[in-house]
């Protein structure tokens, strides 16, 4: 049996799992929202993070799930060393997991990168907003 037509719902199937086990499913759909869509500008700081780590650990699980594919097709490859002819085959679709995942991951580093970059204005905005209050504090003390 050729598992190679199967790797991207392995993978799949394998994401949605973990992610559902983990309770990180509704933040990884919350980093497309996040991420990719100009929102209405109501995030919060936990969201954010929770988001962050979500797209984080998709991209660990397709890393650990491309290795996983390309190790199980490198199995059915040894146990069938004698058909020589169908090695080139069984090796081209024992790559296509670990391809297809890296695809995916390079997607998701640009959307980790907004999320990224979104928290740390978020967090330089309070920083700012604090730092304003306290100077009207200040200046209210000193009248």
């Amino acid at each position: 049996m050729d598992c190679g037509s199967c790797d991207g719902y392995c993978a799949a199937a394998v994401v949605f799992t973990i992610l559902l086990g983990a309770g990180f499913l509704k933040d990884f759909n919350n980093a497309f929202r996040l991420g990719l869509w100009k929102g209405r500008g109501g995030e919060s700081v936990n969201e954010l993070k929770r988001a962050i780590e979500a797209v984080c650990l998709v991209r660990k699980i397709l890393v650990a799930a491309g290795a996983f594919l390309l190790f199980f097709e490198l199995t059915q490859i040894l146990v069938t060393m004698d058909l020589s002819a169908s090695i080139g085959y069984m090796l081209s679709t024992g790559f296509r997991a670990p391809a297809c995942a890296s695809a995916v991951i390079l997607m998701l580093l640009p959307m980790e990168s907004t999320l990224k970059m979104k928290l740390w204005n978020l967090q330089e905005d309070r920083k700012l907003q604090v730092e304003s209050e306290n100077q009207e504090s200040t200046d209210a003390q000193k009248e």
